[in-house]
């Protein structure tokens, strides 16, 4: 089987992409049409989750990326669905669910006030994948919209943890793009660096900015469209945001290859920092 790396994002204009997919899917792999392998989430139960989106030139809004609120300020995102972006054409949709295109009250739509991009920040390596959007307007918490807790520095998730990755991303395991209707969420096993590097030395190398989650029996896993988004854990402390999605392989869900985050508790320095210091305007 034949396999390819890939930025989990929507390809849009002004990005540089990734290799073309290739079809790979096999009968078994067909089988599989969700995050992929997820289901719908309960409604709010994830109310840090965001939804990044850019607008056309009719001035429709096209989600390209997830996000997590932190603040009511400030929503934190990977580094790579910023890289070559127009940010006074992006749009942060907090509140949202189903719909996410659409006209929706219960919604909070704002612009972006500024962005950090991770200095050291490398497209081809995929290293220290994070960045930080400051909105052009305080987010009104509710029990729609809520900041998800950063870890402490120590604070890492076990290894065989079941954690939960959230977005709208494509549902499909393969080429096709098959966008969810709503908020789709799916469990993954946390696995070690050194088996998570193993697996994919291949494609990319996995670093100490990234954490891996993977299901062994495969057909589950973040895929193209749920960059950004939160890989979330649960401690004696509650939930806290453990990861970023980042990067993975196509198939989507593969038995073999787990799925990458930028690891959240590598990056509090950079992320908790001023806002004047490098800000993109």
């Amino acid at each position: 089987m034949n396999f390819t790396f890939v930025f989990i994002l929507v390809l849009t204009a002004g990005l540089v992409h990734p290799r073309p997919w290739k079809n790979t899917l096999d009968k078994r792999h067909r089988l599989y049409v969700r995050i992929v392998g997820g289901h719908e989430a309960p409604r709010s139960q994830y109310p840090w989750q965001v939804s990044l989106q850019m607008l056309d030139e009719r001035g429709h809004r096209e989600h390209f990326c997830g996000a997590s609120v932190i603040s009511p300020s400030q929503v934190l995102t990977a580094a790579h669905c910023l890289f070559n972006r127009d940010l006074t054409k992006v749009r942060v949709v907090l509140g949202a669910h189903d719909g996410i295109h659409e006209e929706d009250s219960r919604q909070q739509v704002v612009g972006v006030g500024g962005a950090r991009i991770h200095p050291g920040f490398d497209i081809n390596s995929m290293t220290n994948d994070m960045a930080v959007i400051t909105l052009d307007q305080v987010a009104v918490f509710n029990d729609r919209v809520k900041a998800i807790r950063l870890p402490s520095e120590d604070e890492d998730p076990d290894e065989g943890q079941s954690c939960v990755s959230t977005g709208w991303g494509n549902t499909n395991m393969g080429t096709a793009f098959i966008p969810p209707k709503t908020l789709q969420a799916v469990r993954l096993s946390v696995i070690s660096h050194e088996v998570c590097k193993n697996k994919l030395e291949s494609f990319l190398n996995v670093d100490e900015t990234m954490m891996c989650a993977h299901d062994f029996a495969g057909g589950k896993g973040s895929c193209t469209g749920d960059s950004g988004g939160p890989l979330v854990c649960v401690n004696s402390n509650g939930p806290y945001l453990a990861g970023v999605v980042s990067w993975g392989i196509v198939p989507c869900g593969d038995a073999d290859h787990p799925s990458v985050f930028a690891k959240v508790n590598h990056f509090l320095n950079f992320i908790l920092a001023d806002d004047s210091n490098g800000l993109i305007q």
